[in-house]
Formats: C-alpha cells, structure tokens, sequence
C-alpha cells in the first residue's frame, strides 16, 4: 500500500497518482471511523462516503445489488456484536446473528449446522459422490476409509427435532465448461442402507 502512489505514478502519471491518494485518503478516514462503532454505523459511513449508493442508482442491475445492501444494513442492525472487528470475527466463525424471520428458510452446509436445530430438516444430495464424497480409489477399492464423511452424515441428520428428509437423485447433469452436460447416473448413498428400517418411510 506504502508504494502504491509510486507505481501509479509511473503507470498513469499525476492523474492516477492523486486517484491513488484520493483512495488512501478514504481509506484511512474510514478505518478511523469505524473504531468502536457499531456494525451498521460503519455500513452507514461507507454508503455516505464512497456514494455507493448513487453510483449504484445508474447501474443497470443496481436496484437489484442494492436490495443486497438493503439486506446487509437489516442483518448489521440485528448484530449484538458491539464493532465491525467482532461481527466479522463472528461471521468468519459462524457465529453471527441471523436476521429474524420466523417464516424463512435456512440454507446451509452440513459444516455451518453444527449446533444448530430445526423442527423439520432437509438433507438434499445423499447419494454416492456427494455424501459420502469419497469415491473408490485408484486401487479399486470399493469403499474407502469414510469414517470423517460418516461424523459428516451424523452432523447433518441430527440436526431436526421432529422430521428429517433425506432425498438424492436418480441422474444428474454434471457442469463442463459452463454448461450442463449429460445426465449421469447416480446412486443413493451407502448410509441409507444403515438406516434403522422402522424409523424410516420411503417416499419413492
């Protein structure tokens, strides 16, 4: 960051340079605003700052990525963390406060479920290839060492309090190149066939 201004200068000549320094400049302000300011606060101060919002208004999906912030500034006025520093902390560990909404669902991975619980639970995709996601080694062996994959399976199936739905695909489409290639088949996975019989009710 120190050489920046140098390298712009010699790329673009005094235009980028003060470009460069306008941006420093704006940088260091909002660091130092943000300190012990409360998440939506610094949001605030960055719209009020950058003009986001009004460059946004001439874009032509602006309204759209705007709805995103909108979303952004309803979720940091929710937070119970007391800076910037904290919720960022409590969302790199999963942590941060959801925004209420007692009529949404929730999408997750199994990882971002832990500790959590929900009347009905929907584990989609249980089938070979993707959970487990181990596929037969290169020495034909025709079921690894899954034991990692089944502490996965127990995490995500124990997540609902009263109904569990566990679904997979008979074919899929795998994405080459961008674009869906042909059906593949697929097979349900090796940890339906441990399931105990009487607690489960087939539905195709």
């Amino acid at each position: 960051m120190a050489e920046l201004a140098h390298y712009a200068q010699k790329r673009g000549g005094p235009p980028a340079r003060e470009a460069v320094d306008t941006l420093l400049a704006l940088l260091t302000d909002l660091h130092g605003s943000a300190d012990n300011q409360s998440p939506v606060h610094v949001l605030e101060t960055v719209l009020e700052s950058t003009g986001y919002a009004v460059w946004l208004a001439a874009q032509r999906d602006g309204p759209a990525r705007m709805e995103n912030v909108e979303q952004l500034h309803a979720l940091l006025e929710h937070t119970a963390a007391p800076d910037l520093a904290t919720w960022l902390a409590d969302l790199h560990l999963g942590d941060s406060d959801p925004l209420p909404n007692d009529d949404a669902v929730s999408l997750l991975t199994v990882h971002a479920s832990k500790g959590k619980e929900w009347p009905v639970v929907f584990v989609v995709g249980v089938e070979e290839g993707l959970l487990p996601h181990l596929r037969p080694s290169a020495r034909g062996e025709a079921e690894a060492d899954d034991s990692e994959e089944r502490r996965l399976t127990y995490v995500a199936v124990s997540r609902c309090q009263v109904q569990l739905y566990l679904t997979y695909c008979r074919s899929r489409r795998p994405i080459i190149g961008g674009q869906p290639g042909r059906p593949e088949p697929r097979r349900p996975s090796r940890y339906l066939r441990a399931l105990p019989g009487p607690l489960v009710d087939p539905a195709a």
